[in-house]
């Protein structure tokens, strides 16, 4: 049941035979750079905002170490082979033939946006930070190196972590964004 539905909608969303190649370049920008982007994004949003718009930050990313731990376990116990490796599709973009679930670059993504949108102060970035997790899940799919499970699955186990640092471990989350904000203090006002 959850192959066919894999194998469904992966006909369905992986780029043709013939596929536009601006289509192909911006698919490509998003899966391999969009990352970057945001990264660049959350530094800005760091250095320009609030102490509570930098406690979200700090859920995000204690949100997305605890998603890819997750994800290496995962990865260890149960290997599922890319499409490409099987001759499935379409493969736009280069990848090695590991196992493909979940996504880590969907856990990454999904892993900032769930943290932003389930800390005080992060709903707005969160939910930019859904849109661009949404095109990397699209973008690798349609570039025939993911499965749609494998997004889903990447969307789980991030909104799982989300939903555990937010829960189980607020004390360690404002210890970290205390100390890191203390330190940004510090380091601005020797520039003051």
């Amino acid at each position: 049941m959850f192959e066919t539905f894999n194998l469904t909608v992966f006909n369905l969303l992986n780029a043709p035979v013939q596929a536009d190649p601006a289509m192909i370049s911006f698919a490509g920008f998003v899966a391999e750079k969009l990352l970057f982007v945001e990264a660049l994004v959350m530094v800005v949003l760091w250095l320009t905002g609030s102490q509570q718009r930098r406690h979200a930050l700090v859920v995000a990313g204690m949100t997305v170490v605890l998603a890819l731990l997750v994800n290496a376990v995962i990865g260890s116990i149960w290997q599922h082979p890319r499409p490409f490796v099987i001759g499935v599709g379409q493969q736009y973009l280069e990848h090695a033939a590991d196992s493909s679930f979940p996504s880590d670059h969907g856990t990454l993504m999904f892993g900032v946006a769930f943290g932003l949108l389930l800390a005080p102060g992060g709903r707005v970035m969160g939910i930019f930070a859904l849109v661009a997790a949404l095109l990397v899940a699209w973008s690798r799919v349609y570039l025939g190196i993911h499965w749609p499970l494998d997004m889903i699955g990447a969307m789980v186990v991030a909104g799982a972590a989300g939903f555990g640092v937010t829960r189980w471990m607020p004390q360690v989350s404002n210890r970290i964004s205390g100390l890191m904000n203390s330190v940004f203090n510090a380091v601005v006002a020797r520039f003051r």
